[in-house]
C-alpha cells in the first residue's frame, strides 16, 4: 500500500481539443502548444496559457544537419520568467542509425547517462 504521495496530476479536459497546422502537425492539445521546424521536426513545446501557471513548462529541441536531436532544454515558469531546469546534449552514433549513445549535461558536458 502506497501512502503519503504528494504532487500534482494533469487531468485533461473532456473532450480534449486538438488543433493542427496546415502541414498536419499537432499545434495544440489540452496541455501543450507545439512549434514545428523544418522537415516537421518538433522545435518547441510549451504549456498552454490556460493551464495553471504553477505547472508551466517549456521544452526546446535543437537538431543537427542530418536531423538528429542534439540538445534538449527544459524550462520552468518561475517569478514571471522562464528558468532553465535541465539542459541536455544528446550524442548519437550514425553507424547505429542515429541512435542516442550518450546523454550529457549541457552546461559542463558531464556524462548523465550512457546508452540512452
Amino acid at each position: 500500500m502506497v501512502s503519503n504521495i504528494r504532487g500534482q496530476v494533469f487531468a485533461s479536459r473532456t473532450p480534449e481539443t486538438f488543433t493542427h497546422a496546415a502541414d498536419g502537425n499537432v499545434s495544440s492539445d489540452g496541455r501543450w502548444d507545439s512549434t514545428w521546424g523544418a522537415e516537421s521536426r518538433l522545435a518547441k513545446a510549451g504549456s498552454r496559457w490556460d493551464t495553471p501557471a504553477a505547472s508551466w513548462r517549456r521544452v526546446d529541441w535543437q537538431y543537427d544537419g542530418p536531423g538528429r536531436r542534439i540538445r534538449q532544454t527544459t524550462r520552468l515558469w518561475k517569478n514571471d520568467v522562464w528558468r532553465a531546469m535541465e539542459d541536455r546534449k544528446l550524442v548519437s552514433n550514425p553507424m547505429l542509425f542515429g541512435r542516442t549513445i550518450a546523454d550529457l549535461n549541457g552546461t559542463n558536458n558531464a556524462l548523465r547517462r550512457p546508452s540512452v
